[in-house]
């Protein structure tokens, strides 16, 4: 393109860019929401690839088609909508700025600008009633897909129960249990999906011409069939008398369900297909066993039949008031069962949001005006994570990246400045659409039309529409207050479209050109699908899947445009954006388009990277866990027992390390690929020091050299991979005990082979991280025992006392949780430390009776025994305390318990061993 080139060539320029972001923009939902994929190290990697390359190619289309009309997308009028979501956008940039993180604040920021993105898309090229109905119909498809899926999944847990295969095709069947996730991997996210869809397909339903009460009736006679589904299956029991009961009750049900779904009552098909799915929405509801989504999906029906009544129903109709306030109560009184239901049975999930909320306020205080940047809450939170979380997973190597509740995360993040923004943004949406659905409703006029059904009153055909998002809006509102979705791409995306289609609506659409190039839209549609088809190919998915994932896409769209949700359309004029340039193109607007497009490629090359590093991460673990280490002679051996995918691998790439390497080249950002390249060195490093132990036993003074050096290289690259992780996330899991862990192997080392000062040295930086583990995790009990060993060395017995007084302290009053073979351990080993402390001063014999230490030890010994009466060590505590001290026929009940518990131990069959003759 030349400078002073034809307005009329811009014109036709920018109008294909405005076509191509119309059709693309909903296909990508599309893809976001049904997407998975098994070989990666996160199944839904798929849908963060989807989202990063396919939002980055829309912002560049949207910035090359600014540049070439040479004017902002947004008119004076329009400024009232666009302000909140660019500051919002703007928000999250400074607060990028201000982190002082930003390479793991990256991932959250990029986030917060696609989503800004693609609400501002929507919100300057979807103008017009055909562009919000395709938007709509792949909404509504991918809720039909995953909802179907769901389906299959919760008929595979209650009719597979316990067998290797069932209906769901695909590995992670079971991953929850009984919960069930459908296509998003969690069954959280799924929640949040569906009780944003709820209203949405609500609305649809009374659009075509669905009677107001029957998705109810449909609902509460598919919870009746599914309450007996479930007593036929899960809670099913030889001799249970209600066997026959719900058997009749499930043949009676289910004919009544059918007539209520497919009864004619005069309305469309997509109002019978609506109907459907709405049904089979609850089950998969239910089967998520997802708290916060009931308490989302309650306020969703809530605000949706709300607005029907405030704004729907007419005066003529004032009796169908009283049936939806009726249906409302219902829906509340049978959702707070159900939550009444789950809360008791799930009640660690209760407590974990509530101590992780606890600890959120307290960082929001260190920091309440401008935050502490954007995305910082997972590298800050360990700092402040209560004991009783780690007491909770029963587990310490876990990771919490959110605050489960939005409001205190973005508070948190961007402070009360940014959250203050947050807020405008929320209202003047939820202000503009409620309005909008007001005015739409009572206003009379040329597009003042009746509903095709009595229930109904006269309305704007899209205030159905608005109604839908609205509600949706509301409900996921409510959920954030308890989860996080929108932090996960999986159902945040929809963060982006629900207030842009809010505003878009209350703006108004225009209706759209009938002489539009028909020809040119189905070349548009064909090549987004060839477009995906490439990005597959480029994932390294094999091109036949890519190939049929690629031509459904396709189908799909052919099938929206053919007459399914089409609705007769009179001229109108032609959409914002397609009026063409006013002036001819300059050469810093080509400058400006050469470097958006390059940006543009470069930034989806960069995303693909993390898509792959995710492959190879899923590859590296596989080798971890077998042990292979590095691609060398020393490991090819084991290489045929490889499956063929892994071989090639390994020929290509290499085994653990290098695919780590590979990991951290194609996504900095990822801290756990150093961390566990730190743990394969860490690892490998001990089985070469075992290795230079028994070439020194053998005398191989030679060989045995070499070793320790490779073992101390392998442990001094192990700490590196550990700094490089720290380098990204200060307290990242269990980087500081690991960190310990290494040195003190390396004290270790330098004791066996005659370097006591080198020790010492190593020997302190253990105890130092150590020691700041503890701090951040005070439940992990390895880390007090590699603690203990480190003071015993130096004889310093109080503070080995001391340590575990600590963590008795913690386990007494901080877990709320029984713990009795934990506390059992604590206790025993504040018995041996008093123990060694009475032996060290009276030179190697504990010492008379009543020596302090002496009672001590034998009082931590009993409430051990009491504690936990199946902890042997407890035992062999007591039976060699009493002879020492005098007290020989005392030990003997000790031994013959120890001799039930562990009779292979070497002390017990001496004691027991037959005197020989």
């Amino acid at each position: 393109m030349k400078p002073g080139a034809h307005p009329d060539s811009l014109f036709k320029i920018s109008h294909l860019i405005h076509r191509i972001l119309v059709h693309a923009l909903p296909s990508l939902y599309f893809l976001i929401t049904v997407s998975f994929f098994l070989r990666t190290y996160d199944s839904a990697q798929i849908k963060i690839t989807f989202f990063q390359v396919g939002s980055t190619m829309l912002l560049t289309l949207w910035l090359v088609k600014i540049s070439v009309e040479g004017r902002f997308p947004f008119e004076k009028r329009d400024w009232v909508f666009a302000a909140p979501f660019i500051a919002l956008l703007v928000s999250g940039l400074a607060s990028y700025l201000h982190s002082p993180f930003k390479a793991m604040a990256f991932d959250e920021t990029t986030r917060r600008i696609f989503y800004m993105a693609l609400a501002l898309i929507i919100l300057s090229e979807f103008r017009t009633e055909e562009s919000t109905r395709r938007l709509l119909r792949w909404i509504v498809a991918s809720a039909v897909i995953t909802i179907v899926y769901g389906l299959v999944q919760y008929l595979d847990i209650r009719l597979f129960v316990g067998e290797q295969t069932g209906i769901d095709p695909f590995v992670w069947r079971g991953a929850f249990g009984t919960r069930i996730f459908s296509s998003f991997g969690n069954p959280n996210f799924f929640g949040n999906f569906l009780v944003l869809i709820t209203p949405i397909l609500i609305a649809q339903y009374l659009k075509h011409g669905g009677p107001v009460g029957r998705p109810f009736i449909v609902w509460g006679l598919t919870a009746a069939l599914v309450w007996l589904t479930d007593s036929l299956t899960i809670h099913y029991s030889p001799g249970n008398h209600f066997m026959l009961y719900e058997r009749i009750g499930l043949c009676a049900i289910g004919p009544l369900l059918a007539v209520a779904t497919f009864k004619k009552t005069g309305s469309s098909a997509i109002a019978s297909l609506m109907l459907i799915v709405l049904g089979m929405l609850l089950i998969n509801l239910y089967a998520t066993e997802t708290k916060g989504a009931w308490l989302g999906f309650t306020v969703a029906v809530v605000v949706t039949m709300t607005i029907i009544t405030r704004y729907f129903v007419k005066g003529e109709l004032a009796y169908i008031k009283k049936l939806l306030v009726g249906i409302m109560l219902i829906v509340v009184l049978s959702s707070s069962a159900l939550l009444s239901y789950f809360l008791p049975r799930r009640m660690q999930s209760v407590n974990f949001r509530v101590f992780t909320w606890i600890a959120t306020w307290e960082m929001i205080h260190t920091h309440p005006c401008l935050g502490s940047g954007i995305g910082s809450f997972k590298i800050a939170y360990p700092a402040y994570r209560r004991p009783q979380i780690i007491a909770l997973e029963s587990k310490s190597n876990t990771e919490t990246d959110h605050s489960e509740d939005e409001y205190l995360e973005v508070w948190n993040d961007e402070g009360l400045v940014g959250f203050g923004i947050y807020l405008w943004f929320l209202i003047t949406v939820l202000l503009s659409g409620f309005s909008t659905l007001k005015a739409l409703c009572y206003r009379r006029g040329e597009n003042f039309q009746k509903a095709s059904h009595l229930e109904i009153g006269a309305g704007h055909p899209h205030a159905y529409d608005l109604l839908g998002y609205l509600g949706a809006l509301c409900g996921v509102l409510m959920h954030w207050f308890v989860d996080v979705s929108i932090r996960f791409v999986s159902s945040g995306v929809y963060f982006a479209l629900l207030p842009a289609m809010v505003v878009r609506l209350s703006d108004g659409v225009a209706l759209e050109d009938p002489q539009e190039n028909r020809a040119l839209e189905r070349k548009i549609r064909l090549g987004i699908a060839l477009f995906w088809f490439l990005m597959l190919t480029i994932f390294q998915i094999q091109p036949l899947y890519g190939a049929i994932f690629c031509f459904l896409l396709w189908c799909l769209s052919e099938m929206f445009e053919r007459g399914l949700w089409s609705v007769p359309s009179p001229p109108a004029p032609v959409p914002n954006g397609a009026n063409g340039a006013s002036e001819p193109m300059r050469a810093w607007r080509i400058l400006a388009i050469g470097i958006v497009l390059a940006g543009g490629l470069r930034a989806a090359a960069f995303f693909r990277g993390f898509f792959l590093a995710d492959l190879h991460h899923n590859v590296a673990i596989f080798f971890s866990k077998s042990s292979i280490w590095t691609k060398s002679p020393e490991f090819d051996a084991k290489l045929p027992s490889l499956p063929p995918e892994l071989q090639d691998e390994y020929k290509n790439v290499g085994a653990a390390l290098e695919q780590y390497a590979e990991v951290m080249r194609l996504n900095p950002f990822f801290p756990m690929a150093p961390y566990f390249m730190g743990n394969v060195y860490n690892d490998w490093g001990s089985q070469v020091e075992n290795a230079a132990q028994s070439a020194r036993n053998r005398g191989d003074s030679m060989a045995a050299e070499t070793l320790r050096s490779t073992a101390r290289k392998l442990w001094e690259k192990a700490l590196q991979g550990y700094e490089a992780a720290k380098a990204l996330a200060p307290n990242y899991v269990q980087s500081h005990h690991q960190i310990g862990l290494v040195y003190a192997k390396l004290g270790d080392q330098a004791v066996t082979w005659g370097f006591p000062q080198e020790a010492e040295h190593y020997y302190q930086i253990a105890i130092k991280n150590f020691e700041l583990y503890r701090e951040l995790d005070p439940i992990y009990l390895d880390n007090y025992s590699h603690l203990a060993i480190l003071y015993l060395r130096k004889k310093d017995y109080d503070s080995v006392i001391h340590l575990y007084e600590k963590a008795f302290h913690v386990y007494e009053t901080a877990t709320h949780r029984n713990f009795h073979d934990r506390e059992a351990e604590i206790l025993t080993s504040l018995g041996k430390a008093h123990y060694l402390k009475a032996a060290n001063k009276y030179l190697g014999k504990p010492g008379p009776a009543n020596d302090e230490d002496v009672k001590k030890a034998e009082e931590y010994f009993l409430k051990a025994t009491q504690t936990d009466p199946e902890r042997p060590e407890a035992y062999k505590g007591l039976a060699l305390l009493y002879p020492r001290i005098g007290k020989p026929a005392l030990a003997r009940p000790y031994w013959e318990r120890l001799r039930q518990l562990a009779p292979q131990d070497p002390d017990v069959q001496a004691v027991f061993r037959a005197p020989s003759h």
